[in-house]
């Protein structure tokens, strides 16, 4: 997993290049790493999963458009993105199409893994934050719009995850009509120690991550036939 990137003048997400397949040229040999400013807000916005364009206005607003390996995505997603010393701020829109309804085969909220097959959304966060016992990790969380979750804590030191890695995080989901049709809207708060940021979030930091929306393939009973829009150019990193 590579870490490239720059201290900013506000909190920044700076997100990470991965290659596409371990024998070629890594992508993040070809371009500088995508950087994105996440401003701060004084007046935040309510986090019940009715994604309120007015309340976003000071966020930050990506649209993920980038597919597996490189193609361009037919399945667009919205992020918002915003911040306070105590938490970082998440909204997406993801756009249905007619008749279609979010795949959820997975709804026991206990941490499975399998969640990824169904319609979901993936984030990656690296603060430079370490577990008890001094090991550097960075944090994965994948949740469908049963609630069902999996999160768990990479130590790249050692080459292995702990699953036992609890977020704590509560996303609210709806459907909603908008102005460009149905769409699935989540928002949720992202506490700062929730991500192994120690201290509260400050003017200047640096997060490095991966924001995703990953697609169940119809009627497909393996990860291997699922889309992605992503905000990186890249496979996330192994989950093996």
């Amino acid at each position: 997993m590579t870490h490239p990137g720059r201290l900013l003048t506000c909190l920044a997400l700076a997100l990470t290049a991965f290659a596409d397949e371990p024998e070629q040229t890594p992508i993040a040999a070809t371009f500088s790493t995508p950087t994105v400013v996440v401003p701060h807000v004084a007046t935040l916005p309510k986090i019940d999963g009715m994604v309120d364009d007015a309340e976003w206005i000071g966020a930050v607003s990506l649209n993920l458009l980038r597919a597996r390996r490189g193609q361009l995505s037919a399945r667009p997603t919205r992020y918002w993105l915003c911040w306070d010393k105590d938490n970082l701020y998440i909204a997406m829109r993801s756009w249905m199409r007619k008749g279609e309804r979010p795949i959820q085969s997975f709804r026991g909220e206990g941490g499975d893994p399998f969640v990824v097959m169904d319609d979901s959304y993936e984030f990656y966060f690296d603060t430079g934050g370490k577990l008890a016992g001094g090991l550097a990790a960075y944090i994965q969380y994948i949740g469908n719009y049963a609630g069902e979750k999996y999160d768990a804590a990479y130590l790249p030191e050692v080459g292995t995850r702990r699953l036992s890695f609890e977020t704590g995080w509560t996303p609210h989901s709806r459907i909603t009509e908008t102005p460009d049709g149905r769409a699935w809207e989540m928002e949720v708060a992202i506490p700062h120690t929730s991500i192994l940021s120690p201290e509260p979030f400050r003017d200047g930091q640096e997060i490095r991550g991966l924001l995703a929306r990953n697609f169940k393939a119809h009627g497909s009973r393996t990860a291997s036939n699922r889309q992605r829009s992503s905000a990186t150019p890249q496979p996330t990193p192994s989950s093996s």
